[in-house]
């Protein structure tokens, strides 16, 4: 349960960084974007809100993580399918990255990112699970 909690931990307060890209300037997110080998960042309102929104999206499921890594006991079987939704997240983001053309670099990254992510969850999830004398169906009462 220790390798959990500290891995949940470490990927939570990781997203949690995110938090400077809600309340970062526009002209740095541009630059940040450049850097990045992606396009500019247009000026208006929607691109500075979606991009502010998914740091914000981030913030929060890293907060979820951090919340869950010190209730484990208690949420424990939520966490495996959880894992699994990152997992398949990460496919629906290969999706997304081919479809908008982003660079290889960064569709490559953010996809091993999120399926090693939910991997190494349910890894680590499945080892911390209570183990049970017969992992059989119950038996039932006559």
């Amino acid at each position: 349960m220790r390798l959990l909690r500290s891995w949940l931990m470490l990927v939570g307060v990781v997203q949690c960084a995110a938090v400077i890209a809600v309340f970062m300037p526009h002209s740095w997110m541009d630059l940040c974007s450049r850097l990045m080998d992606v396009d500019s960042l247009p000026t208006g309102s929607l691109p500075g809100y979606l991009a502010r929104l998914s740091s914000a999206m981030y913030v929060v499921h890293g907060t979820m993580l951090i919340i869950t890594a010190w209730n484990l006991p208690l949420v424990l079987p939520i966490v495996i399918p959880f894992a699994r939704l990152t997992i398949a997240l990460g496919g629906i983001m290969l999706w997304i990255d081919v479809a908008e053309r982003m660079p290889i670099v960064w569709t490559f990254l953010e996809t091993i990112a999120l399926v090693l992510s939910g991997g190494i969850t349910e890894y680590f999830a499945r080892r911390a699970a209570p183990q049970t004398p017969s992992e059989t169906k119950p038996e039932r009462a006559v």
